[in-house]
């Protein structure tokens, strides 16, 4: 289940969880916590190294992931991939916690693009991308720091720049895989995809 070149796997847990209540990271995903079964979709995935991003306020002690904690002004899923891609040399694979329908098999169709290509991916749906699933080669943190400074925290506006640079290419959604793309963010939502059943 291994690329052809070596990447960096990166969990975004850092999330204020606004509007669901409770940490994300810590919801019980089919009876384990959610960011441990998100941490191994990953490590399936056989990457050199393993980075769970996270805030300072929150505790991974019993994890064995590299942690690399998000800027302290917060500015979103922008400063936690500006911060790995600046921890990593490699491409840099990322998955939000927040998203427990994800599969390493889906996973693993960035990991495939990016050795026949020598571009990033990530997916796209109905005009819009869905930026914390993604493989993001090195030249993106040029344009992930280039946002930073201007203020523009917005990942779609990164994800089409690199687009447009060449540095990233769009997939459309692995077929019969559109549920594993689902954001837990609110509890409502949280209970639907607790419904769902296993990919």
């Amino acid at each position: 289940m291994n690329s052809r070149h070596p990447f960096t796997a990166a969990l975004f847990a850092g999330g204020l969880s606004t509007r669901m209540g409770r940490d994300k990271a810590l919801l019980r995903w089919r009876g384990e916590l959610l960011w441990r079964i998100q941490l191994a979709k990953l490590r399936a995935l056989a990457p050199e190294r393993v980075i769970l991003s996270c805030r300072e306020a929150q505790s991974f002690a019993d994890s064995d992931a590299e942690i690399i904690l998000d800027p302290l002004d917060n500015p979103g899923p922008l400063g936690a991939l500006a911060a790995c891609l600046r921890a990593s040399s490699q491409p840099l694979l990322t998955l939000a916690v927040d998203m427990p329908l994800m599969t390493s098999e889906v996973l693993k169709t960035l990991l495939d693009h990016h050795a026949q290509t020598g571009r990033g991916a990530v997916f796209e749906h109905e005009g819009r991308f869905e930026p914390l699933c993604g493989l993001y080669p090195q030249g993106m943190l040029r344009l992930a720091e280039e946002a930073l400074r201007s203020g523009q925290y917005r990942m779609q506006s990164l994800v089409q720049r690199g687009v447009a640079e060449g540095l990233l290419d769009a997939l459309p959604l692995p077929a019969g895989r559109e549920k594993a793309f689902f954001n837990a963010n609110s509890p409502e939502e949280w209970e639907w995809i607790q419904k769902q059943p296993s990919m």
